[in-house]
C-alpha cells in the first residue's frame, strides 16, 4: 500500500539485508489500534478452553522453527548463534 521500508542490517555483516520491515504510517498504527480494541470483547468472550488452544498453537509453532528463528535472530543481532 506505498509503504516506506526500512532495511534490516546485519550489525556483523553490514553488507547482507536480512529483510525490510514495512513502516506504517501514523493513520496506519491508529486503524490497527482501534482493530483491536473492536475484536477485543469478542476475545473476552471466548471461552478459556479455546484461549489456550491458539496460545498452544502459537508455542508449538515457535518451537517447530526455533532453529529458524534463532538463526534469523542471531543474525538480526549479529552475534553467534549460541548466544
Amino acid at each position: 500500500s506505498g509503504m516506506d521500508t526500512i532495511a534490516n542490517i546485519n550489525p556483523s555483516d553490514i553488507s547482507e539485508n536480512i529483510g525490510d520491515f514495512a513502516q506504517a504510517s501514523v493513520s496506519q498504527v491508529e486503524q490497527t489500534i482501534q482493530a483491536a480494541k473492536a475484536a477485543q470483547p469478542e476475545w473476552e468472550k471466548t471461552p478459556i478452553e479455546r484461549k489456550q488452544a491458539v496460545l498452544q498453537a502459537i508455542g508449538d509453532e515457535l518451537i517447530a522453527r526455533c532453529d529458524e528463528l534463532g538463526t534469523l535472530l542471531s543474525r538480526e543481532e549479529g552475534k553467534p548463534f549460541a548466544e
